[in-house]
């Protein structure tokens, strides 16, 4: 390159016809006075993909003192590295050329200023550009090297097995000093959920080389037990990994747990366990020792019970997420402890727990306690002897009255004055769901017109609710979800009446078992709603009808469906 590029030099200053200056009348020591015959002298150019023939001219100062500066023809020279080049030249006399003025300096010196700054700063500035541009950048110098590949392996990216074996690959080298940079020690968060299919427990076995770890996501990884997590996490250095999520793993167990404790106790933050199956004791012994907990799920816990439930509320006073849906022993007691010492909480799912009663909300309202930062409270699908009261959600909403997500899901005997009482959140409120709240009427759907910040309401099963009231629905402008499921009132007219007055945008709507439906309303309203992204319309005659036409593209029904729920499932996403 750089010869190709002194050889168009020389043409570009070749003596020519009208008596024009050569190149080596041109080029002068830069040092006045040195004219010296073959003498060299050291100048810099930059590296070009493109030649111009007309790249220098010769300028003159105030002095009477000339020299040689890059032409406004020159605009091919591209920022890059600058070469020290020795160049012979014959002085044949052309005494007024002084000096010779570096290209580009203002990008040389920008350069080495932004080189200059400290490695966090360039990884700061680095980690905004993409892949593809790192890629690029990625064999200027050792420095950006390392800082480069520190940024790409960081979160690695994997897609296929292909990948996927080639990371394992390139770690397991690298832990054994066989690559010349340390890839294990960059990796800081692995997120195996999105190719789940892939994982199994050799792949987390290859990958625990990695001992620096600080998040592990293995959502719905079938392949891998409680058995390989603990051989993970015990091959980590201590107090390193801060967030742990195993939902969907199976064999949850004592050894999981324990390793738990012994590696991290102090930085885990994030712990997502559901359907474990261990000692109570070392779930006890878990919440004593992690006390930095923020974030504990432990949905369908089998030994969670009312004394871990108290634990938890005198350890975990940093918890702002809890999730103890589908533990079915513990009672209105132990969630009532949990909500007064658990004063940071504002996440709070208690959904299908069997045993739990409207009494700790009669406890709290009495003690005057105020749930300030509780934001999401999931209280649905309890058992049917224990239905809040209408009484219940009017001190309900006094003591939480920032709440944004609300689900009462299943309570039969709020009726339409809960209704209004929950109206007062207008100001924050949502996410609401209400389904099969069978006494709810039109006049319940009134009150929540003042609900101006909605995005996902959820009707189902709410039969009373006429024409009228579903196609008043449509004054909700933000409104994204939409459940309608055996609202047996819905039909043709309804659906292009609410589609023809609503400003939302819908993305998820289910209207399964809403047989008075036809092709014709659904498929208006996948005219009028490009951005639906889940469509529900299992049962539905009209539907049926066209079953084998469609099916392809719906998802595959439940293993646990019978023949007549599989042939009426419809259920599509994308």
């Amino acid at each position: 390159m750089i010869n190709d590029y002194l050889n168009a030099l020389r043409k570009a200053v070749q003596t020519n016809s009208s008596g024009s200056a050569s190149l080596t009348e041109y080029i002068y020591a830069a040092s006045a006075g040195n004219k010296d015959k073959n003498s060299k002298i050291e100048f810099f150019l930059e590296e070009t993909n493109d030649i111009n023939n007309e790249w220098i001219i010769k300028q003159e100062d105030p002095n009477g003192n000339q020299f040689l500066i890059a032409s406004p023809f020159n605009n091919f020279i591209r920022d890059g590295f600058i070469r020290k080049i020795n160049a012979d030249f014959i002085d044949n006399g052309y005494d007024d050329v002084t000096i010779i003025e570096p290209l580009k300096q203002k990008t040389i010196t920008e350069t080495s200023f932004f080189m200059k700054l400290p490695d966090h700063i360039l990884k700061s500035v680095l980690a905004k550009l993409s892949n593809r541009q790192l890629f690029d950048i990625l064999t200027i110098n050792k420095r950006l090297t390392n800082i480069i590949c520190e940024i790409l392996y960081y979160r690695p990216y994997v897609s296929n097995l292909q990948k996927l074996q080639k990371l394992e690959m390139t770690l397991l080298k690298s832990s054994l000093n066989l690559t010349k940079l340390p890839y294990y020690i960059y990796v800081k968060r692995l997120n195996f959920s999105f190719f789940n299919h892939l994982i199994d427990r050799y792949t987390l076995r290859n990958v625990s080389c990695c001992k620096l770890v600080e998040r592990l996501t293995l959502v719905n990884c079938h392949g891998v037990t409680g058995s390989d997590v603990s051989f993970f996490v015990d091959s980590l250095n201590n107090n390193v990994l801060t967030s742990l999520d195993l939902s969907g793993v199976t064999n949850l167990n004592d050894v999981t747990i324990m390793a738990l404790v012994n590696k991290c106790s102090v930085s885990l933050q994030g712990l997502y366990v559901p359907n474990l199956n261990c000692n109570n004791k070392f779930l006890i012994e878990l919440v004593k020792n992690c006390f930095n907990l923020k974030r504990l799920r432990l949905n369908n816990c089998i030994p969670m019970d009312n004394t871990i439930a108290v634990n938890i509320s005198n350890y975990l006073n940093r918890l702002v997420e809890l999730d103890l849906s589908g533990c079915e022993s513990i009672n209105s007691d132990s969630v009532f402890q949990i909500l007064v010492k658990l004063t940071n909480l504002r996440d709070l799912n208690l959904n299908g727990c069997k045993k739990l009663e409207s009494k700790f909300i009669a406890l709290l309202y009495d003690a005057n306690k105020k749930l300030h930062k509780l934001k999401n409270l999931d209280i649905g699908n309890l058992n049917n002897y224990s239905s809040f009261k209408d009484s219940d959600i009017k001190k309900l909403v006094s003591i939480a009255s920032n709440l944004k997500h609300l689900t009462l899901s299943k309570h039969k005997e709020l009726t339409n004055d809960s209704l209004k009482y929950i109206s007062k959140l207008n100001k924050t409120l949502t996410t609401l769901n209400i389904g099969h709240l069978v006494k709810i009427t039109d006049i319940g759907i009134s009150y929540l017109l003042d609900c101006s910040k909605l995005t996902y309401l959820d009707l189902s099963s709410c039969e009373r609710i006429s024409s009228d009231g579903l196609i008043s629905l449509s004054v909700f402008k933000r409104l994204k979800r939409l459940g309608l499921v055996k609202c047996s009132q819905l039909d043709d007219y309804t659906l292009l009446i609410f589609l023809a007055k609503t400003q939302s945008k819908l993305e998820r709507v289910h209207l399964s078992y809403c047989q008075q439906l036809t092709g014709f309303s659904i498929l208006e309203l996948l005219r009028r709603h490009i951005n639906i992204q889940h469509l529900s319309v299992s049962g539905i005659p009209a539907i049926r009808s066209i079953s084998p036409l469609i099916k392809k593209y719906s998802r595959p029904s439940p293993a646990n469906f019978t023949s007549e729920q599989r042939v009426s499932f419809a259920i599509f996403s994308g």
